[in-house]
């Protein structure tokens, strides 16, 4: 006796679905089609093709058809067969079946005109829907929401109004089909008009899940998340439970804005409700949120849950790890993910892209870049070849970016301008000006970003006139209304270039001021020495009740050693201390022993120094230059040696500080043993200012002649600086014959410097030349060299 195995159907859908299926299956298999006299027999079989998406034996029953002169007979056989085609991908032979029957009913216009809309070609189904009416054809409801989705898949505000239009024009349709309704929601929604989205949500006589999910992923994709979450919390109020979609875009809307809380609550929800285990895109969801809320444990914890795991779920946890610096586990992620069989789309190349260049790996980028080429990728998406782009300028390797830029088939102003940050990351500016000049020339409008990578460059080369120009500019395009990182961008520019007025004229001409505000304008009082306004706009800050965040705090700590404002520094770490800052951010931490060095404070600088966790070669520095300011050589060579005994390099600002006391304390062999270490033992190139401490040092001890054989020498121009230098230890040994030579150095530079001539008159006294010392007086009389400095004042901030 056979034993028939028992079926559990635990819904009525399942039980006719799979009767259908084996109906299907039957008449399928029996390959007997003309046994079939009805026409219904193969209008289910053609519907049971299109909903397998079998391809290969709809074709076999359409060439069966054809055969037996069944098409031209019924009308309701051809609509099936263009409908089956159409949801199997194959549009054109749903078009040539479309095209090739002269009479044709409302079902086959839908069904060609909802083919194409669900496969992305809106233009194509609105070309359809005008050929429809053209004809006579009356649209009913499935054919308008299926252009009003075409509108919106292609942005075509103006069509999606005039089908609006005809929709209100027919009476009473939009009110009783709460689907229309819908429809229009998400119609202008996706052409971004959010308010004509929301005015017709209102006048929905019935609101149901779908209506508020449309509304709600409204505003989350349009980065709106706050309006999101109300109407969420507006439809629970209602009383309407939420569907997978909703608890997507609500997931989406808590990420945006960074509600993690609101997103545990939801996660908890979903959970009791057993979502998860039958929605892997749920389950995405909320691995993006926790990712983009930056806690990934918790991302780390949903993924391990998921029953499976598709590209889509392993992108959204590797691109969480990325974007908050993660970048270890996010390439750990990569290749477990590659273990497991699972290929990589071009969002997982984008962020792993990422994460190389954040790490600087240029091994495995170009390995990665294999990858994309093999796939064909780069000429299918724009964004692959921005992240390429993007990866090789945060590595240095510009040719090779510039390659990429080369063999992209399709650029975008993304493209431009990852180009162009790259040029700017390494230094070449003037290639920077030259692919921006050259972007515009080929037609593509730059954008903030553009500006602000350009206006990066300005400050790195105190280019205050090209810097000008371009604020010119984005004044002329209106860009610096809502974009505050734009005017962080001119803060930053202009301070650099030390025009500190024009960088607070844009500073009090922005609407809204965030901690890169603040920290923009102190940064540039104090790289230009006005500690004191650093100071008084910190204040100010606070009183706006604006956190300072460790580049600010680094700054304003530069400020009080600067003008040794201890009291101020000491209150300063205290509230770090306080709110757990101490030992989080080393930049800090290195800017409280600067700040306590330059105040004389070894005792407080050196306990600092030795409680931090993690010491790179700035902190040695700091404390190495707090000792020195007070003479303090035993200590100074001491660190020294402790840090090279440590592993670390000397950078050149410690070979500064050694090489000024040297000369300082007339450390002639030693000055000279670490001036020749930099090169010769750390490999570096000595700066102009380093071969300006050799010239002071021998200057000092009287050996003018190594002085200028060093000026002859060294691969820099010597500089106004290095002439007064020589010009005081001329006049201090009495040396004309120097003397008259850097003189005329100095004049080439400065006509009008009056350092140079003072030096010269007074040694030409001192040595009892006094005709030559008249002579020098009265040419600086006749130049009018009279100021010693060209000085100008920057007006005090009221803190208020």
């Amino acid at each position: 006796m056979t034993t028939r195995k028992k079926v559990n159907y635990t819904t009525r859908e399942d039980f006719h679905k799979k009767e259908e299926e084996q109906q299907a299956f039957r008449l399928s298999n029996s390959c007997n089609y003309e046994k079939c006299d009805e026409d219904s027999h193969f209008i289910a079989l053609l519907k049971v093709c299109a909903k397998q998406k079998d391809l290969r034996r709809g074709s076999r029953i359409h060439r069966d058809l054809a055969e037996q002169g069944l098409l031209e007979k019924n009308v309701y056989i051809c609509s099936s067969l263009i409908s089956m085609y159409a949801k199997c991908g194959a549009l054109l032979k749903a078009q040539e079946v479309f095209e090739y029957f002269r009479f044709r009913n409302g079902i086959a216009w839908n069904a060609i005109i909802t083919g194409y809309t669900q496969h992305g070609y809106g233009e194509k189904a609105l070309k359809y829907f005008e050929r429809m009416l053209c004809e006579g054809m009356c649209p009913d409801i499935v054919t308008y929401l299926c252009v009003l989705k075409a509108c919106g898949s292609i942005k075509a505000a103006d069509k999606g109004q005039e089908i609006h239009a005809t929709i209100v024009g027919e009476g009473n349709m939009l009110v009783n089909n709460p689907m229309v309704g819908t429809a229009l929601v998400d119609m202008y929604a996706k052409c971004g008009l959010l308010g004509k989205s929301q005015e017709i949500f209102d006048k929905l006589s019935v609101r149901d899940v779908v209506a508020w999910s449309a509304i709600i992923t409204a505003y989350a994709q349009h980065g709106n998340g706050v309006e999101a979450l109300k109407r969420f919390e507006q439809m629970q109020r209602e009383g309407v439970s939420p569907n997978a979609i909703t608890f997507v875009s609500v997931l989406k809307a808590c990420g945006s804005i960074g509600a993690s809380y609101t997103g545990q609550e939801i996660h908890a929800k979903i959970a009791s409700e057993g979502f998860l285990r039958k929605d892997i895109v749920l389950g995405t969801a909320l691995i993006d949120m926790y990712g983009k809320c930056g806690l990934l444990e918790k991302a780390q914890e949903v993924f391990d849950q998921l029953p499976s795991r598709d590209v889509i779920s392993w992108s959204a946890l590797i691109a969480g790890y990325t974007q908050f610096g993660y970048d270890t586990e996010a390439l750990d992620c990569f290749e477990q993910m590659k273990r497991e069989g699972v290929s990589p789309n071009a969002v997982t190349f984008a962020s792993i892209l990422k994460a190389c260049g954040n790490q600087g790996i240029l091994d495995k980028g170009q390995e990665i870049h294999l990858e994309i080429v093999r796939d064909g990728l780069l000429e299918k998406d724009v964004m692959v070849g921005n992240a390429l782009l993007d990866m090789y300028g945060k590595c240095g390797a510009l040719a090779k970016a510039q390659e990429v830029f080369g063999n992209l088939s399709v650029r975008d102003v993304v493209s431009w301008n990852a180009l162009i940050s790259g040029y700017v990351r390494n230094g070449e500016t003037e290639q920077a000006y030259k692919c921006f000049e050259h972007m515009q020339h080929k037609g593509y409008e730059p954008n903030e970003s553009t500006f602000s990578c350009i206006l990066k460059a300005c400050g790195r080369i105190e280019d205050l006139s090209k810097g000008q120009e371009i604020h010119a500019e984005i004044i002329r395009r209106g860009l610096l209304a809502n974009d505050t990182a734009l005017g962080n961008a001119l803060i930053d520019m202009y301070g650099k270039c030390g025009a500190l007025p024009k960088a607070r004229e844009v500073f009090d001409n922005l609407q809204v001021r965030n901690v890169i505000t603040w920290g923009a304008i102190i940064a540039g009082c104090v790289q230009h020495g006005y500690a004191q306004e650093a100071l008084h706009l910190f204040e100010r800050m606070r009183f706006d009740e604006i956190s300072p965040d460790a580049v600010t705090l680094a700054c304003v700590l530069k400020s009080c050693g600067c003008v040794g404002a201890l009291c101020k520094g000491q209150e300063i770490h205290a509230e770090m201390v306080k709110d757990g800052l101490l030992e989080v951010d080393i930049v800090v931490d290195n800017a409280l022993i600067d700040m306590y060095g330059s105040c004389g404070m070894l005792m407080e600088a050196t306990e600092v120094f030795d409680k931090m966790n993690v010491r790179d070669v700035v902190s040695w520095t700091s404390l190495i230059s707090g000792f020195s300011h007070l003479g303090k050589e035993y200590m100074v060579f001491k660190l020294v040696g402790n840090l090279i005994n440590e592993g670390k390099i000397p950078d050149l600002a410690t070979f500064t500080i050694l090489l000024n006391l040297c000369s300082h304390s007339g450390l002639l062999d030693k000055g000279e043993i670490y001036f020749e270490c930099i090169s010769e033992v750390y490999g570096i190139m000595p700066t102009l200012e380093h071969h300006a401490c050799m010239i002071d040092l021998f200057g000092r001890a009287g050996h003018l002649d190594k002085v200028i054989s060093i000026i002859k020498q060294m691969p820099y121009i010597a500089n106004m600086s290095i002439w007064h230098s020589v010009l005081g230890a001329c006049q201090k040994w009495g040396n004309v014959k120097v003397a008259r030579l850097a003189f005329e150095h100095a004049l080439q530079i400065d006509e009008m410097d009056a350092t140079a001539y003072v030096c010269l008159s007074n040694l030409y006294a001192t040595c009892g030349m006094k005709e030559d010392a008249e002579k020098i007086n009265a040419l600086r009389e006749e130049k009018g060299a009279w100021k010693t400095s060209k000085t100008w004042s920057f007006q005090c901030i009221d803190c208020g």
